[in-house]
C-alpha cells in the first residue's frame, strides 16, 4: 500500500479529484466485496482473479501490483531451518494463492513433504499472520517489508527468501468489476495517473527521506526497518 499512502499524504488523489478511502480486509473476501459493490477497487491475488472470472465473476485487472513480492519465510525462533518444520503449522492467505504453491515448493527444497509434514492454516492478511506468529499460534509465516525486519530483530528466524526461489511471480493484480469501470473510465483514468504519480515519487532518490518517514508512520516500523523496505522494493 505504499503507493496509495503516498497518493494521499503528497495530494495525488486530490489534484485528480478523488477522495480514496482505504478498507483493509482479508484477502479471501475481496474478491466477493469487489463484485458486491462495497468496494470499488480491490488489489486482489492473482491467482484468486483467475480463479474468480473461471467462476463466472466479471472482473477485470488494469494494473499489476509487486513482482515478485519480497516475501520472507519468518519462524519462531528455535526453528532454523526448513526441515525444522516438521510437525509444524504454517499460515498463509488462502489454499488457492500462488505464494501457498510457492510455500509448498520451497518446503519439497527443503527435503519435507508439505502434504504429510505441514499444518496450514489459512485466511487473514499479513498484519494478521504477524499477530499468530507473535502469539505462537502458528510456528511460521510469510511476511514482507517492514515486518521481516521487525520480527527479525526480536529474535525470529529467516528460513526462505522467496525471490531467490522464484524471481519472477506475480502475488496481486489491481481489479475492477468491469460493470462499474466500463460506468466510471474517467474515475479509473484519474486513479491510475494518481498512483503512477506516486510510485514515480516513491523512485525518485530525493523523496527517499520522506517516502521512509510516511512508512515509519503508516506501519509503526523502526527506521532500519523501512529503510531495508525502502531498498528491496
Amino acid at each position: 500500500e505504499w503507493p496509495d499512502i503516498v497518493a494521499k499524504r503528497k495530494g495525488f488523489y486530490e489534484k485528480e479529484g478523488l477522495k480514496v478511502d482505504q478498507a483493509l480486509i482479508s484477502p479471501t473476501t475481496i474478491t466477493s466485496s469487489l463484485i458486491g459493490g462495497s468496494i470499488q477497487i480491490g488489489f486482489i491475488g492473482g491467482s484468486a482473479m483467475v480463479q474468480a472470472i473461471e467462476a463466472g465473476a466479471d472482473l477485470v485487472a488494469f494494473g499489476q501490483g509487486m513482482d515478485p513480492a519480497p516475501y520472507t519465510l519468518m519462524a519462531k525462533k528455535e526453528l532454523k531451518s526448513i526441515a525444522d518444520l516438521k510437525g509444524k503449522t504454517i499460515s498463509l492467505a488462502d489454499e488457492g494463492d500462488v505464494y501457498t504453491v510457492a510455500t509448498k515448493e520451497i518446503i519439497r527444497k527443503g527435503g519435507l513433504d508439505p502434504e504429510k509434514d505441514i499444518n496450514f492454516r489459512y485466511g487473514g492478511n499479513s498484519n494478521q499472520r504477524m499477530a499468530a506468529l507473535v502469539a505462537g499460534a502458528v510456528d511460521a509465516v510469510p511476511l514482507i517489508p517492514p515486518q521481516d525486519r521487525m520480527m527479525t530483530d526480536q529474535g525470529f528466524n529467516s528460513l526462505a527468501y522467496y525471490p531467490d526461489y522464484f524471481p519472477n511471480l506475480t502475488l496481486s493484480l489491481s481489479a475492477v468489476a468491469r460493470p462499474w469501470a466500463s460506468k466510471n473510465p474517467e474515475i479509473m483514468k484519474s486513479f491510475m495517473r494518481a498512483q503512477k504519480a506516486a510510485i514515480t515519487w516513491l523512485y525518485d532518490p530525493a523523496n527517499k527521506s520522506e517516502a521512509i518517514a510516511l512508512l515509519m508512520t503508516e506501519t509503526n516500523a523502526d527506521r532500519p526497518s523501512a529503510e531495508q523496505a525502502y531498498d528491496q522494493f
